[in-house]
C-alpha cells in the first residue's frame, strides 16, 4: 500500500485489516532530506479527534538525535532515543521500519537507516496489533514540504 496516494486505506489496515489478511510483518519506508540543523516530525500515525499519537518518528537536527514515540500494547506511551544520527545534513536519507511478529512469534521493530540496521526494539507498537474500530480514528501526518 502507498499511504501517500491512498491514505483512506490506513484506518482499515490498522483496525483489523492487517490481522484479517494474516500479515505477520510489514515495512514502512520513507525517504527525506532535511536542511542542516533543522528538526521535524518525519511521519506520525495519530488520532485526528484528539491528536493523540500512536507512532511517530521525529528528527532533532541540532542535537543529531531522533526519537521514536509509540503506544505500547499496554496502552502506555514510550520513546526510544537514537543518539549520534546525523539526519539534518542536506543529504537524502532512507528510513525503513521492519515490523515483525504481528500475528505470531516475537513482535518487534527493526530500524534501518540508509540500508544499515540501527536498532532492534523488542516490542510491537499497538498501532500494528489492531487499533479500536471506528472510522477516522487513524490518520497519517508527514513532513511539510518546507522541511524537505
Amino acid at each position: 500500500y502507498d499511504l501517500l496516494t491512498s491514505p483512506d486505506c490506513l484506518p482499515d489496515l490498522l483496525q483489523g485489516g492487517l490481522v484479517e489478511q494474516g500479515v505477520n510483518e510489514a515495512f514502512i519506508l520513507t525517504t527525506f532530506k532535511l536542511q542542516p540543523k533543522t528538526g521535524t516530525s518525519i511521519f506520525a500515525l495519530f488520532n485526528p479527534r484528539d491528536n493523540s499519537k500512536y507512532f511517530e518518528f521525529t528528527v532533532m537536527g541540532k542535537l543529531n538525535r531522533a526519537v521514536l514515540r509509540y503506544l505500547r500494547s499496554d496502552k502506555r506511551m514510550t520513546s526510544v532515543t537514537f543518539n549520534n544520527l546525523v539526519l539534518a545534513d542536506g543529504q537524502q536519507h532512507r528510513l525503513l521500519f521492519h515490523l515483525k511478529g504481528m500475528q505470531q512469534g516475537p513482535g518487534g521493530v527493526e530500524l534501518h537507516l540508509d540500508c544499515r540496521l540501527v536498532e532492534t526494539i523488542r516490542d510491537l507498537p499497538a498501532a500494528f496489533q489492531g487499533l479500536p474500530a471506528g472510522y477516522g480514528t487513524v490518520d497519517l501526518k508527514t513532513m511539510q514540504a518546507r522541511d524537505q
